[in-house]
This record gives structure tokens, sequence and C-alpha cells, in this order.
């Protein structure tokens, strides 16, 4: 899929959600759509899972809070993408050009162009550290969205 079209679903469900300020509130937006979220300390990785017609995001909850919300965002984006699930109905997020996909719905949808750009005017990017906390995502990932939306 083509980065815009992927960008423009996560921009969708913002507007939807009515979101004007970061941090994204990433939880309630995946409820809104109708996905359910499941904590599980047993878990190393994050699974979506289709159960009787309902999909179903289990977490580990040995990550940081960062990383869970950048994990519930690329699964949302695996299922908002509709992508399908595999014979068991459970998706890991595998394939390359499947996870850049993920990654590129993730990064509009927790980090949107519109909010960054604000900051990036207000803010040389030595506030780094300001960003990544302000939109409650890793470093490594805020760094990867001021390189695509100056890039772009």
């Amino acid at each position: 899929m083509k980065e815009k079209y992927i960008a423009s679903k996560a921009k969708m469900l913002l507007r939807g959600n009515k979101v004007k300020i970061p941090p994204i509130p990433i939880e309630n937006i995946v409820e809104s759509t109708g996905v359910r979220i499941k904590h599980d300390y047993n878990l190393h990785k994050t699974y979506a899972v289709k159960y009787k017609n309902n999909y179903i995001i289990l977490l580990s909850q040995n990550s940081s809070e960062t990383h869970t919300r950048v994990e519930l965002a690329k699964k949302l984006g695996y299922l908002h993408l509709q992508h399908p699930l595999t014979k068991k109905n459970i998706a890991v997020g595998t394939g390359d050009c499947m996870e850049q996909e993920m990654e590129i719905f993730a990064l509009e949808l927790l980090i949107p162009d519109e909010f960054l750009l604000n900051e990036l005017n207000d803010h040389d990017l030595v506030y780094l550290n300001y960003l990544h906390k302000l939109f409650m995502v890793p470093k490594p990932f805020m760094e990867k969205k001021i390189t695509y939306i100056r890039n772009n």
C-alpha cells in the first residue's frame, strides 16, 4: 500500500475520535473501533487475535508504556489495513512489507504530522527528549517520524 493511503487511514481514526493534542489516547482509539485489549504477563510479543468474530489485541505487560503504545498502534494498523489473519486467526506481524505498513500507520497515529509540525516550529530538534515524552513514544520511534516528516 502507498504510504499516503496508510497515513490517511490513521488520520481518519484521529478525526473520528476528535483528537486535538498529544499524547494520543491510543487505548481509547483502539476500543472505539470495537477491538478489545487484554494484558497478559505471560506473553513476550503482542498479538492480534480473532475470536468469535471479535478482534482482541493481546499485550505483554512486561513492556514499557511507550513500547506498549507503539505495539497497540501497529496491531490496530494491521487490523485496520485489513491484513488477513493466519489460519489460526492470530497475527504476530511478520513480513517486512507488512511490518513497514504497520509502522507507517503507527507513526501517523501516534505522532500526527500536523501535531509534530506545530512542535517542530516551536522547538529545535534538541528537544527530542521533550517530544518523545509529549507523544509518549520511544525516542527511536520519534526520530523515525522526524526523519520521515523532514524528507516528505
